[in-house]
């Protein structure tokens, strides 16, 4: 049985970080595309000087997220959406590229555009 230890260990090691995937839930490699538009979105929310501090902008292939830490939801849901759209525009007209979804993730709620 000992013996069988120095085989196992590195391969219950290599299934255990193998089995652990992204919170982000973003499956594929993240690229400059993907770095710039999370910069843009960061650039623009960073403006709003409500939002100073109160958010966090990941990179994903697919999906870039936007935790927000306050308010739990957002004030008016259709105006978050057209803001976001708003965003996505400005992403294909500087970029000519198509952006990635918007995720905005509220401790109540979360608005995918």
């Amino acid at each position: 049985m000992r013996f069988l230890l120095p085989i196992l260990a590195p391969l219950a090691l290599v299934a255990l970080l193998s089995s652990c995937t992204s919170i982000n839930e973003n499956l594929g490699a993240i690229t400059t595309k993907d770095l710039n538009e999370a910069d843009f979105v960061r650039d623009v929310l960073k403006q709003n000087p409500d939002s100073k501090g109160k958010f966090r902008v990941e990179p994903g292939s697919e999906i870039t997220t936007v935790f927000i830490s306050s308010p739990a939801r957002p004030v008016d849901e259709s105006a978050l959406r057209a803001s976001m759209r708003q965003i996505k525009g400005a992403i294909r007209d500087t970029y000519g590229t198509t952006p990635n979804t918007l995720r905005f993730v509220f401790s109540e709620t979360t608005i995918e555009e």
